[in-house]
């Protein structure tokens, strides 16, 4: 019989005595990249750069401690893991627990107004809290704001935390969670940068998190929460240990490398889904039409670094960002359109000979200004906008139609993030358009589109391949 223990108090999940399958269960396979390189000349010998060598390494990483009475000590967010395991291997085990956690009370105003799959997941991680607590991967789209919301309602009276990494997502969970909460008398405050409105309820970022004491905090919900498995965000969460922990996202699933487990450990395991091709049946959100616009020709950049191939063959390419301009002259009038770059020097380059009409939002500019663009987006006032990732998250612009990703997206959840923002569902609108690059021109980039062209359609996304600007279907509204 193996004995597992949870401690409530310090968080932790003691196994005794452990089998090599177990061990199993607790460790990965962590993929880097490890960087070596010199000084390097550049392609036209006018400058040196310091050129880049990098090689994959593998290691195998460890969710637990060695004890010398042959236990294992692990998280206590792992304990669905290690069971699950028990259980497919039908090997006996007990379950017991030390000390008590913050039990929440499931009732009819809990669950008011959520649909069936929302209600299927706030009973699920409600039910998994006694382990630590668990996650949800939801879709863009599909209210998590609402399922948070619930939580808050069934931890009525609890010190609650709601964290993000993103001031923009700070804001939009300020200003929403009232409308669902309010009417039970909590209230919700907010945390971050000179801002200091402390309540029962309290949504910040992960940069106020290092300044909360782990004693005041009963729940922490994580939106976002892929976005934790950095070292430093994800040893912040877990000093939490006496906290119930909640993590929502819409892409915990395209997680790689093996920090599905990191957020595992800090959260529990997934307890629900509502996949892109879910949420599109139900009407959740818009279907999406992607185009990828032939590049056949390009400047000559063989043999040159990364940096240098990007600058000169996106940034700075004039065939390229002219697409960019003609997708742009042939999107209605009336329609919203948004561009979205990786940095700021293409966004200056587009706005200077391309884009002069376009409103622009950045990291450079005062939360006064973010915040100002960000309403006039959210409400459809502002028609042509430029940005870089600043509007990639903590936005609701339902009445977007087009987005042209002017960029190489680095990643597939920050794709997943922009394109959530144009599947957005409005009266009329029958499908998002979004626009990305094939880059034939340059085996590199062509092997890089390619493999964001196999991401939408491993997304159910409707694909074009090799269209031209004048053969997009443009909504009709």
């Amino acid at each position: 019989m193996i004995e597992i223990t949870a401690d409530c108090e310090s968080g932790f999940l003691k196994i005794y005595p452990v089998i090599p399958e177990i061990i199993d269960e607790l460790q990965f396979v962590y993929k880097h990249w490890d960087y070596t390189g010199g000084m390097a000349p550049s392609p036209d010998g006018k400058r040196r750069f310091f050129k880049k060598q990098k090689k994959l390494v593998l290691e195998i990483k460890q969710l637990f401690l060695d004890q010398d009475d042959g236990s294992v000590i692990t998280h206590n967010g792992l304990g669905a893991r290690v069971m699950d395991a028990l259980d497919r291997l039908e090997v006996p085990y007990r379950y017991s627990k030390i000390g008590d956690w913050v039990k929440p009370t499931l009732t009819s105003s809990v669950i008011h107004d959520l649909d069936h799959k929302q209600v299927d997941a706030v009973c699920n991680l409600l039910a998994q809290g006694e382990y630590g607590g668990a996650m949800v991967d939801f879709c863009t789209g599909t209210g998590k704001t609402r399922i948070i919301a619930a939580l808050i309602k069934a931890f009525k009276g609890a010190r609650i935390v709601v964290a993000t990494y993103n001031v923009s997502v700070v804001r939009r969970l300020h200003e929403g969670l009232p409308e669902f909460v309010s009417s039970e008398g909590i209230e919700v405050g907010i945390c971050h940068g000179g801002i200091k409105d402390i309540k029962n309820v309290t949504v910040c970022t992960f940069g106020t998190i290092d300044y909360l004491s782990p004693e005041t905090v009963d729940v922490l919900i994580v939106d976002e929460c892929h976005t934790t498995t950095g070292d430093g965000v994800s040893n912040n969460l877990l000093k939490f240990v006496k906290a119930i922990r909640y993590g929502l996202s819409g892409t915990i699933s395209d997680r790689f490398d093996g920090k599905e487990r990191i957020l595992e450990a800090t959260f529990g395991p997934i307890v629900s889904r509502f996949s892109d091709q879910e949420a599109e049946e139900a009407g959740r959100v818009c279907p999406l039409k992607v185009y990828f616009l032939s590049v056949p020709d390009g400047p000559m950049l063989d043999g040159c670094t990364s940096e240098y191939r990007i600058r000169h063959g996106i940034w700075r390419n004039k065939k390229r960002n002219q697409l960019v301009k003609d997708v742009v002259d042939k999107t209605p009038e009336d329609q919203q359109v948004l561009v979205f770059v990786t940095t700021l020097e293409h966004l200056n380059y587009l706005v200077k000979d391309f884009l002069p009409d376009f409103e622009v939002c950045h990291g450079q500019l005062s939360n006064k200004e973010r915040l100002a663009i960000e309403e006039r987006f959210n409400s459809g006032e502002a028609k042509r906008i430029i940005s870089t990732d600043c509007l990639s998250t903590g936005v609701d612009p339902k009445q977007l139609m087009v987005m042209i990703d002017a960029s190489t997206i680095k990643g597939e959840a920050a794709m997943v993030q922009k394109r959530g923002r144009v599947r957005r569902w409005a009266p009329g609108k029958t499908h998002g358009i979004l626009v990305n690059f094939m880059d034939e021109w340059c085996d590199p980039l062509h092997a890089k589109a390619k493999k964001r062209f196999k991401e939408h359609e491993n997304r159910g996304d409707q694909m074009f391949l090799g269209s031209k600007a004048e053969e997009i279907d443009f909504v009709k509204v």
